[in-house]
């Protein structure tokens, strides 16, 4: 059966494209063991990328391969035997290349520009959803880029005469030629991540909706309530917190304001995997249990619809190994309204994590709750001084305080 592929450019336009330009660097176009035959024609074909990008007022990102000298390469590089292949003079950018000191670049340590850099928070910042790709080698650290940035939902386009691959060797013998791993590259790329077009096809597109503005659309909002399990709602468990019962009743009555106003409901729970164990944090209370079994599952009282959204976590941030993150974008949301337990630790890791992903984070101060502190069975600070700190940390740090009846009347 064919597949037909949908690709979605239809509002692509300078103010939301990005070219980006991976690894012209000195060690794939000059050097005897890494050079790429086609270098020239390669060159020429990105700088007169790079050029129409700027006359349509696109950002222009480079992005180098360079590793710390003390770490060393990883075991991709080492694989190969060539110690020096991302240090020194040949991390360089090619000096023919059309770069300008106002131009953002990228320093990555590995294959994709997405992985140890800030690149996706730079996108996102300047309100990018297309990017379209140049650069070498085509079959490893473009592909790994443009796989990064496709798996975060942005669109991507590859400018195939703006890339270009070696050849494999196996033994010193050639198995696969330049062309051939070229042609294989561009159809894993085109398969599984965005369209291939030649760049001047590519920016006729996008030039023809240059007239495009950018709309600032209303903040979508999302409610998250965070662990409310029976570890933290069941007056028989002993991290049951204080007015476990009315603040069950507060957030069902929130979850159905947010209902009715149209926002989103996403509950999240923590469950650690069995096999896995709970980590340092809860292991060092020998607390490795609360997360499992019983004391895992939702509290009966609460009023869960179908519609809501349900996320497992494994540690703290409700961001941390769960897909929230993706949720959020595919569904536009910017806007976080958290509410649950524990204020200090679950509720507190979920803002920053927010925060640090430039969401608008708000906490529902009266719907959230925390436990107090013990310190060799001695009540550091009791469950209200807790609370009142957590609130303040969040406060001062990642966002604002809201109460219910404030919000999604």
């Amino acid at each position: 059966m064919a597949t037909t592929h949908i690709d979605f450019v239809g509002d692509r336009a300078p103010t939301n494209t990005a070219l980006i330009v991976i690894d012209v660097q000195r060690t794939f176009t000059e050097s005897s063991l890494f050079g790429i035959a086609s270098a020239q024609s390669v060159l020429d074909n990105i700088n007169a990328a790079v050029d129409r990008a700027r006359g349509l007022g696109i950002p222009v990102i480079w992005v180098l391969y360079r590793v710390r000298t003390q770490v060393g390469q990883g075991l991709t590089s080492k694989r190969y035997g060539v110690p020096d292949l991302h240090t020194g003079e040949g991390t360089d950018l090619d000096p023919r290349l059309h770069f300008m000191e106002e131009d953002e670049v990228i320093v990555k340590p590995r294959q994709s520009a997405f992985y140890a850099t800030d690149l996706e928070y730079l996108l996102r910042s300047k309100g990018i959803k297309y990017l379209c790709f140049a650069g070498v080698t085509t079959n490893v650290c473009v592909l790994a880029t443009v796989k990064d940035a496709s798996e975060r939902d942005f669109a991507v386009t590859l400018l195939e005469d703006c890339t270009a691959s070696l050849p494999i060797l196996q033994n010193d013998e050639e198995i696969m030629s330049a062309d051939e791993v070229q042609k294989a590259a561009i159809n894993f790329l085109r398969w599984a991540y965005g369209p291939v077009g030649k760049y001047s096809e590519v920016f006729d597109q996008i030039e023809s909706n240059k007239s495009n503005v950018k709309v600032e659309k209303d903040q979508k909002s999302a409610l998250i309530i965070i662990d409310l399990q029976n570890t933290f709602t069941q007056p028989t468990s002993q991290f049951g917190v204080q007015g476990a019962d009315e603040l069950i009743i507060k957030t069902n009555n929130l979850a159905e304001k947010a209902r009715k106003a149209g926002v989103p409901v996403i509950w999240v729970k923590r469950q650690d995997r069995i096999s896995a164990g709970p980590g340092v944090t809860a292991g060092r209370y020998g607390r490795s249990g609360i997360h499992k079994a019983e004391g895992a599952k939702f509290d009966t009282r609460l009023e869960i619809h179908p519609q809501d959204l349900i996320l497992t976590k494994r540690r703290q941030s409700s961001f941390y190994s769960s897909d929230l993150e993706i949720v959020l974008r595919g569904l536009e949301i910017t806007k976080l309204y958290l509410a649950g337990v524990t204020t200090n630790v679950c509720v507190l890791g979920t803002a920053k994590d927010a925060s640090e992903r430039d969401m608008d984070v708000n906490v529902v101060v009266d719907v959230t709750a925390s436990l107090p502190i013990l310190v060799d069975s001695k009540t550091t600070l009791d469950s209200s001084q807790t609370q009142y700190s957590a609130i303040n940390f969040i406060s001062w740090a990642y966002g604002k305080l809201v109460n219910s009846e404030e919000i999604f009347n």
